[in-house]
């Protein structure tokens, strides 16, 4: 499976402002009648995106103006996904496919079925992994091995979108251009991060952690896990700026977070990553978006 991520994550997991910013949050019955997960509302307006201190392909530091949407408060969780895929087993998916989705392609998360070779079982191996076959299935956890395919059509079929990267990293830090959800000064006991273990950064999970943790880290809208956790995809496709030598193929699409094995400087909200539309890993979910019209450079895969 081809990988194409352009930021770097590290750790050994792999083997104050609110005050200005009204929070409001949407019923279920307002937000889709497919998913009963809240939503809460940003109102239109200006905000600062980007980070000049950051990777070349983070930057510029900008303001920009984008409307009124509304967007989850949690991650897509694996309960909620679950319900997605016996609907799709009953109806098909003719009807919230991407025009640009695969043939044949099925909707069900990589580690919700067998993903680890036969040898690790049959030598035992297998036990001193820090994962099993449960790890990534936990229904108040975030749905990962999912694609963007995946996760554009859960969005459909919920009556929701992707957000857009303007609008995910408005919901994520502001209007002031805050440099993490929470604030400006890092903090570990307020998201899942990762890569410092050697600090003495432990923050209870080795991978993902319910969707609703961490809420002492939540945005200045009230939006959880925005910042680590699992990476978001969202929809827009990379665009290289000057002095990018990221390297992404075409049509790559963004991702928004970073994750649980992310050091700091990668869950800033201004960073960027971007994979293929196939992309699958343990690292990356998703969370959706509604309004009336896409604003804030908006695209359709």
């Amino acid at each position: 499976m081809p990988t194409t991520c352009t930021r770097r994550t590290h750790g050994w997991r792999h083997f104050g402002l609110a005050a200005c910013v009204a929070v409001l949050t949407i019923p279920a019955a307002a937000a889709g009648k497919r998913d009963a997960s809240p939503m809460v509302k940003v109102k239109a307006g200006t905000f600062i995106m980007g980070d000049a201190a950051g990777l070349a392909m983070d930057g510029p530091r900008r303001t920009l103006e984008v409307g009124t949407f509304e967007i989850d408060k949690y991650e897509v969780s694996n309960a909620r996904y679950r319900k997605f895929l016996d609907w799709v087993k009953k109806n098909g998916d003719e009807k919230i496919r991407h025009a640009d989705q695969p043939a044949g392609k099925d909707h069900t998360p990589r580690y919700w079925k067998s993903f680890r070779p036969a040898l690790l079982e049959t030598t035992g191996m297998a036990k001193l992994q820090h994962f099993d076959a449960s790890t990534f299935r936990k229904d108040d956890h975030p749905v990962v091995g999912v694609d963007w395919f995946d996760a554009y059509a859960f969005a459909k079929w919920a009556g929701k979108r992707l957000p857009t990267e303007a609008e995910w990293e408005k919901a994520a830090r502001g209007t002031k251009g805050r440099t993490w959800p929470w604030g400006n000064k890092w903090d570990f006991a307020k998201c899942n991060s990762g890569g410092y273990e050697w600090k003495g950064e432990r923050d209870g999970f080795i991978y993902a952690a319910p969707v609703k943790a961490f809420a002492a880290g939540r945005s200045p809208y009230g939006c959880h896990q925005m910042a680590g956790n699992v990476a978001e995809w969202v929809n827009e496709r990379y665009v290289p700026k000057k002095g990018d030598r990221s390297r992404v193929p075409a049509g790559a699409m963004i991702v928004k977070g970073g994750s649980s094995s992310s050091y700091p400087s990668s869950v800033r909200p201004a960073a960027r990553a971007a994979h293929e539309r196939s992309y699958r890993h343990f690292t990356i979910g998703f969370r959706c978006a509604n309004s009336k019209k896409k604003r804030g450079g908006a695209s359709d895969g």
